[in-house]
């Protein structure tokens, strides 16, 4: 059954027809994605250089 995780509560509450325990490891996982991407997000906006960000103006050239 691997090292657990939050799918563990998904794989937990199929095998035990706990739909509340599944809904809630639902939204655990998609609420941890949100969370990553949007880190990602920033940190991508703080390393991509102004000039390459699809946001700069291209009418100064």
């Amino acid at each position: 059954m691997g090292l657990g995780g939050l799918g563990y509560f998904l794989q937990l509450g199929q095998g035990a027809r706990d739909y509340p325990m599944m809904a809630g490891g639902s939204v655990l996982v998609a609420c941890l994605a949100l969370v990553v991407d949007l880190v990602l997000a920033g940190v991508q906006k703080l390393v991509v250089s102004p000039g390459l960000s699809p946001e700069s103006d291209s009418s100064d050239r």
